[in-house]
């Protein structure tokens, strides 16, 4: 049996954002039919295409969404980020790259919330004394 494009969106959805990234707000009537043409069409033609490997779309959704000041996005990016394959240097000089196209305001933006995140993991993975 063929994956529906929503299916394999789902399954994208997960491997890029892990499973915080799945249903994080509950279930909306309004809403759901824009939730399920993000999975058929974000998730499941644009980030499934294996024209540039993942991390490589990490980064240009971060820098993007820094560009836009979309903060909670950017912070659901970024924790899936560290989560997965990128380190917060590298990440660090995503934001720092924001500068050149979008100036000093979005590339602190998000180096604030890069480093608010950077804490909220590392404050999560401590081991209890």
């Amino acid at each position: 049996m063929t994956e529906t494009r929503s299916a394999r969106g789902k399954r994208i959805r997960v491997e890029v954002l892990g499973d915080g990234g799945t249903a994080s707000a509950p279930r909306n009537e309004l809403l759901d039919p824009l939730v399920e043409l993000g999975y058929e069409f974000a998730w499941g033609s644009i980030w499934a295409r294996e024209g540039i490997p993942v991390k490589t779309r990490r980064f240009l959704a971060i820098a993007l969404l820094a560009s836009q000041n979309r903060a909670g996005e950017l912070r659901m990016h970024l924790r899936a980020a560290l989560a997965h394959d990128c380190t917060p240097q590298e990440l660090q000089e995503v934001c720092i790259h924001v500068t050149c196209y979008c100036g000093f305001p979005a590339a602190s933006e998000a180096l604030r919330m890069l480093a608010e995140v950077v804490d909220e993991s590392q404050a999560t993975h401590r081991a209890p004394k």
